[in-house]
């Protein structure tokens, strides 16, 4: 059985189990609910033990979506459509998806790599760290074999854009863009430097020559 309590001091309304004596359920005077705890902080306040406090379950096959929408009648839907994929959409829209492969789609429904970022217009990546006068880095490779891109930014005058290569830096262009590179260039068989020798090859038969324009 229920025991459903109305405290005269404080106007609480409490629901307590009549076995366990354990509050299950409790409303305040401003209208705030608060289940598994008696102080709810906030319109619905959920405390548990639980890993999954709050499940949402639709008893048939299909979308399963919570919507939040503002004063202005603005709406954003989190939804499970269905197919174990996992959507936001802004407006009416989608703009963030999750596929059932874990492939994330960003403007786009069907990303077909890890991250897929899509747009009409101009298409932009930004990768920002805040502290000043440290670095941005882009990884890529493999877990144990990776190359990395460091841009300097923020507070410091260096904004040098760094190539690694393992752990060897092969590649700089300076903020005042100069190219400095480690190691050979390769350009097709065209230019190739090695050391302090530049050589200038030509695959056809008309023979090689240097332009030099002041």
């Amino acid at each position: 059985y229920w025991d459903i309590e109305r405290e005269s001091t404080t106007g609480r309304l409490s629901f307590t189990d009549g076995v366990t004596g354990g509050e299950r359920l409790t409303v305040l005077t401003d209208g705030n609910v608060g289940i598994g705890t008696d102080s709810p902080a906030s319109t619905l306040n959920i405390s548990h033990t639980d890993a999954i406090p709050l499940r949402i379950t639709r008893s048939t096959a299909g979308q399963t979506a919570i919507r939040l929408t503002n004063g202005n009648g603005n709406n954003l839907d989190i939804t499970n459509d269905g197919s174990d994929n996992f959507t936001i959409n802004n407006g009416g829209t989608e703009r963030f998806r999750i596929d059932s492969s874990g492939k994330v789609g960003i403007g786009t429904d069907s990303p077909d790599v890890k991250l897929h970022v899509s747009e009409n217009s101009s298409t932009y990546i930004k990768i920002e760290r805040t502290t000043s006068s440290s670095e941005g880095s882009l990884i890529l490779g493999a877990e144990t074999n990776e190359n990395t891109i460091f841009s300097r930014g923020l507070g410091n005058a260096n904004k040098d854009l760094r190539v690694i290569i393992g752990a060897t830096e092969r590649m700089r262009i300076t903020s005042g863009g100069t190219i400095d590179i480690a190691g050979n260039i390769d350009l097709g068989g065209i230019l190739y430097t090695n050391n302090d020798t530049l050589t200038l090859m030509s695959g056809g038969t008309s023979g090689t020559s240097i332009i030099i324009n002041d």
